[in-house]
């Protein structure tokens, strides 16, 4: 699908309609985003023979233009390619614009924007007529200057439920999406975070519990604050064994306001019939 699906006539403006009832606001659908310019290293062009290219996701500009690919390998590695003047690919993001995924359908939200860590998770919400997006080059990656993006939103984050690592970023999943949170509150209308247990990422959750679960499990997500945030990255600083209660200051804070849990209620049986009439569009 893309955004096409859901404008114009016939199913597609039921389709478009559905969705809007579910979340009560226009939802846009799939597509691709862009960022900020600035240099960055090359990156080797993968060996054909021992790698080979089974995804790519576009990040394009305002205007739906490609700016550049994300490359999903195997073995699992990620590389990023623009394109030369003469349409060969150039495995470097030297001098481009880096903006967060399907920039268009971010600018067009006016319902809540779910920032996931990944492209496939962010187009497996995008499946179910949510607006969601992540940023390039996964955890660690974040810039400060995708946050202008955000302004005026209401975003939900998802983090990767990491384990602990021995080097680097003790669980990176979830000190990204602190990262993440940190910059958001500077710009966004409102910033939620959602944990989902048991799996280690959106994708795998929603396979594990279906599209009716997780539209419950939105309903819980928890309003944060500059000091819910440190109190979050702090929890996986030392360990998930910190009480999770700590995320939220108060209790006000950690329960949904009236008018969020309303634009995410959806039920199990109306998230599968929006999804089925999204993909039939």
């Amino acid at each position: 699908i893309d955004g096409r699906s859901l404008s114009g006539g016939g199913r597609g403006q039921m389709a478009r309609k559905n969705i809007e009832d579910m979340l009560q606001t226009k939802l846009s659908e799939p597509r691709t985003k862009r960022n900020a310019a600035t240099p960055g290293p090359t990156i080797a062009a993968p060996k054909q023979q021992n790698m080979n290219i089974v995804a790519t996701y576009d990040y394009v500009d305002e205007q739906g233009a490609l700016l550049f690919q994300v490359v999903r390998m195997d073995p699992k590695d990620f590389r990023q390619r623009q394109r030369n003047p003469d349409r060969s690919w150039k495995w470097s993001l030297e001098g481009v614009r880096r903006v967060p995924y399907h920039l268009p359908e971010l600018r067009r939200a006016t319902g809540p924007v779910f920032f996931v860590e990944g492209e496939k998770d962010a187009d497996r919400l995008t499946r179910l007529g949510l607006s969601a997006t992540t940023s390039p080059q996964g955890a660690g990656k974040w810039r400060e200057e995708y946050g202008q993006y955000f302004a005026g939103k209401n975003v939900v984050v998802i983090p990767d439920m990491d384990e602990a690592k021995p080097k680097g970023a003790k669980y990176p999943g979830q000190q990204h999406a602190a990262q993440v949170m940190r910059t958001l509150l500077q710009h966004a209308a409102s910033v939620r975070l959602i944990e989902l247990p048991g799996a280690k990422d959106v994708s795998e959750w929603v396979d594990k519990h279906g599209e009716g679960e997780f539209g419950a499990m939105v309903q819980s997500a928890v309003t944060m604050n500059a000091q819910s945030i440190e109190d979050y990255a702090a929890r996986y600083a030392n360990g998930p064994d910190v009480q999770a209660d700590a995320m939220a200051p108060d209790a006000e804070a950690a329960r949904p306001d009236a008018t969020f849990r309303e634009s995410i209620h959806v039920s199990g049986r109306r998230m599968r019939d929006v999804t089925a009439a999204a993909i039939q569009a």
